[in-house]
């Protein structure tokens, strides 16, 4: 049990990048007790499997894998490096948040995050964007591929309408990818944001979904389906192909 309990933490940790014990123990609250997990990080720690980093304005720091951990999870997959700058950190827990909350609805059925988009299947989806997740969307037996952007930063009215406009071609050219959730952290970015896509066709603002954080908790329905409790967050079938392989651990 313990080894198969620590295969999932190092799975989870790889899959969000960087995650914190909040976000942890919220994923895994059914399955351990706090202590357990402390218990289950502390032996990927001393594998090197896994490792701390503190950030200034959280007091616990966030985890992270290692290059050992994510060759564990991910095989030899040619994988993006992970950066491990400050404002990248808050970032990615800042879309782990996201795709803490995304993966509560029921017509979620999967999520690839950033680093685990390869170059060939991002070109089907997007044009010239770089998307924080892929959403996979089922309903009534129709799977669509619906994009995650997480602002955290200010954006200036340059930078938003290139943004606006790479999804606008990426639509019209009839890609992979049919519409994108932009979840804005900054009040001003966000008014931004929503008076720049007014400008835009009525085609390009459907297929955009514009929302703040503590929105998340209660989406459309109809689209995302039903929000579900505790949280059923699953690694993509790419992370547990691998799992068997783990020795030792």
């Amino acid at each position: 049990m313990a080894s198969s309990s620590k295969i999932k933490v190092l799975a989870i940790t790889c899959k969000l990048g960087a995650v914190s014990f909040k976000q942890l123990h919220r994923i895994f609250n059914s399955d351990f007790h706090r202590v357990h997990l402390y218990r289950l990080l502390n032996g990927l720690m001393k594998k090197g499997y896994i490792k701390r980093v503190s950030l200034p304005l959280r007091i616990q720091g966030a985890f992270i894998a290692t290059d050992a951990g994510r060759q564990i999870v991910y095989g030899k997959m040619s994988l993006r490096d992970f950066n491990t700058k400050e404002q990248e950190l808050y970032h990615t827990l800042a879309v782990g948040n996201a795709v803490i909350e995304f993966s509560q609805y029921s017509n979620i059925k999967n999520i690839t995050v950033e680093h685990e988009l390869g170059s060939a299947q991002l070109n089907e989806l997007i044009v010239d964007r770089r998307p924080d997740a892929i959403l996979t969307v089922s309903k009534n037996n129709i799977a669509t591929k619906i994009a995650l952007e997480v602002e955290l930063s200010r954006k200036t009215e340059e930078r938003i309408e290139k943004i606006l406009a790479a999804y606008d071609v990426s639509f019209s050219s009839n890609l992979h990818c049919k519409g994108v959730v932009i979840v804005v952290y900054p009040n001003d970015t966000y008014k931004l944001y929503s008076r720049l896509l007014l400008k835009r066709s009525k085609e390009l603002r459907e297929k955009v979904l514009l929302i703040r954080p503590n929105e998340l908790i209660q989406l459309k329905e109809d689209t995302f389906g039903k929000r579900l409790a505790p949280v059923t967050f699953n690694v993509t079938p790419m992370v547990q192909s691998n799992m068997h392989s783990i020795i030792g651990i």
